[in-house]
């Protein structure tokens, strides 16, 4: 048999074939704010290697090759002349091919570990997976496991970081346990968020002081600021309320701490929430001084001092408006413009074209008119400035 195995080795009769086996269970966890896989195996058979097989010997299996025995000879006899014609052959190098130290692992088991952390993953559905990259490259980004309270529902709102990217459990399972290939090294890093901002719609309660949940759509925010805003914007009325509060959750999506951070008060929750010393209860607004009330004198120097004081028939007038072109029933053009006096009555003003002048867009409208001394002029409206 020796000269046989010799000969094949010369010829290159034989074939390599690679084997694995993995019997472990994979315990996915999260412990002390890190993502842990705690491996055991009933009898401890977990392996790969390369076999080298005859078929015209029977389909013999003549050696072995893995990473912790190295060479191993199937046959008793001639061990050590078959282990030289080996090393001396391509068989060797087709052998070895793949098995790189004594800490490899074999596909199988790297397949099932991912498959064993998609698992535990869609079990554990109140932890959101993202990724981010610190640095836009395409290797180097953080893997982000967000914890939801165990009452999050689908319908409520969620705003994440807008440079978190989300994964489902397959893809986030690939990206986590990624491995350095032979062109590119992987920088993975890993962060638990277990603290998040919830906005919620609540009644107060005066005889209790303290509010109460609605029980709707909720809002959360992985960021205070957006929370502070969202509450800022909400419009609550009468005993009403919105709360924002800062959960700490424990990684099954338990509540461990609820503090809450500011409260947005309704006018009639606000009065109450005062008088019983509600720390929250937000300071009664200074009543405002009473606007000066508008009087005809007022209304008529504040135009007097963009357009100027025209005197018709001695009566004090100001303009109101910038004088515009007007065509008459007889196609004659003029200027007209509304104008009050100091009683605050409405007028009508008229400036006629000077005769040498022709309308159009060559001619400045400031010489079209002698605009200190208007044609005609009559009053349209009494206490006209209460429209101004």
């Amino acid at each position: 048999m020796l000269k046989k195995i010799i000969k094949n080795l010369e010829t290159g009769n034989y074939r390599v074939e690679y084997r694995e086996h993995c019997d472990c269970r994979f315990n996915w966890h999260l412990e002390n704010g890190e993502l842990d896989c705690v491996i055991t195996s009933t009898d401890g058979d977990c392996w790969f290697d390369n076999i080298l097989i005859m078929d015209d010997l029977g389909g013999k299996r003549i050696a072995t090759y893995d990473a912790y025995f190295g060479l191993t000879v199937q046959i008793t006899d001639d061990e050590q002349e078959i282990i030289n014609a080996i090393k001396d052959s391509d068989a060797y190098q087709k052998l070895t091919a793949g098995i790189h130290s004594p800490d490899a692992n074999n596909d199988l088991h790297d397949r099932r570990k991912r498959e064993a952390l998609v698992k535990w993953l869609s079990e554990n559905d109140h932890l959101q997976t993202y990724v981010y990259y610190p640095r836009d490259f395409a290797n180097e980004y953080v893997c982000v496991l967000l914890v939801l309270p165990h009452y999050y529902l689908k319908a409520d709102h969620l705003q994440i970081p807008a440079h978190w990217y989300p994964k489902n459990a397959k893809e986030w399972a690939e990206m986590f346990l990624q491995k350095d290939t032979d062109g590119t090294k992987y920088d993975i890093g890993f962060e638990l968020v277990n603290q998040i901002y919830e906005t919620d719609y609540r009644y107060y309660n005066p005889h209790t002081d303290m509010t109460t949940s609605y029980g709707g759509i909720k809002n959360f925010f992985v960021d205070l600021q957006p929370a502070e805003a969202d509450l800022k914007a909400r419009r609550p009325k009468g005993i009403n309320c919105y709360e924002l509060n800062k959960l700490t959750l424990d990684y099954d999506g338990t509540i461990m701490k609820a503090n809450c951070i500011a409260i947005n008060w309704g006018s009639e929750a606000a009065k109450e929430a005062r008088k019983n010393g509600n720390r929250f209860a937000p300071e009664p607004e200074p009543e405002k001084e009473p606007e000066p009330k508008v009087t005809p004198e007022m209304v008529f120097e504040r135009y007097s001092k963009k357009y100027g004081i025209y005197i018709w028939q001695g009566i004090e007038l100001t303009l109101v408006q910038d004088p515009f072109l007007r065509e008459d029933d007889f196609g004659y053009h003029y200027y007209y413009a509304a104008a009050i006096d100091r009683k605050g009555n409405g007028w009508s003003v008229k400036w006629e074209i000077l005769p040498h002048i022709v309308i159009d867009t060559h001619t400045d409208a400031g010489d079209h008119c002698d605009w200190a001394n208007p044609v005609f002029a009559k009053m349209d409206e009494e206490e006209f400035y209460l429209y101004l």
